[in-house]
């Protein structure tokens, strides 16, 4: 199993590195035509900009740090691919990014404010997204006042959000799961990353 994960990983990689030029040229200005995307990504910014860096998880050429910065926040982008996170530096030289794989990230415990991974989680088979999000959550801060920290995955003009709450004052983290599927359906998956769960539906 460890052997096929590792191949399916370096397969990813190796996919978008021989794309990366292409896909940066396609997708770099993309927000431009997104506004419920912008509209996300201000809501996310609103809630947690002020807690600390905002992972644009999944970079691809940056676009999504790059319109962070814009407004004003502390952004960082994380990409599985070396040649992607290349293209995202050279288009964003003021952002800061760097390889990374969010099934074993590089990053520090507690160390982002907030996490943006548009399009990225689908990239992980069903059977490691709870080691995904135990990742996201072992890099997000926790927030002694109640305050709490966002993962957005918008897939979809007409998501549902499901709204993950704190599952105690020890674990003060708040998911938003931007999704295509059901949001029930994911329930298995957040609970044992450490997050509690309420569903609902974004305004």
């Amino acid at each position: 199993m460890k052997k096929s994960m590792k191949k399916f990983v370096q397969d990813t990689q190796d996919g978008y590195d021989a794309v990366s030029h292409e896909y940066a040229e396609r997708f770099k200005d993309e927000m431009d035509d997104k506004p419920f995307d912008r509209d996300c990504l201000d809501r996310l910014a609103r809630e947690v900009g002020a807690l600390g860096p905002i992972c644009d998880l999944g970079c691809g050429p940056g676009q999504i740090a790059r319109y962070l910065y814009r407004q004003r926040v502390k952004t960082l982008g994380v990409d599985l691919s070396t040649k992607m996170v290349e293209e995202a530096q050279k288009l964003n030289p003021e952002i800061h990014f760097h390889q990374g794989d969010m099934l074993s990230l590089p990053d520090e415990d507690n160390s982002w404010g907030g996490i943006a991974a548009f399009y990225s989680i689908l990239h992980i088979p069903r059977e490691q997204v709870v080691d995904a999000l135990r990742e996201m959550y072992r890099v997000l801060k926790p927030v002694a006042d109640g305050k709490s920290q966002s993962l957005s995955r918008p897939v979809s003009e007409h998501p549902i959000q499901q709204d993950v709450e704190p599952a105690s004052a020890h674990t003060p983290h708040r998911l938003y799961l931007f999704c295509i599927t059901q949001p029930e359906n994911h329930a298995g998956e957040v609970h044992p990353a450490g997050f509690a769960q309420w569903l609902g539906h974004l305004q």
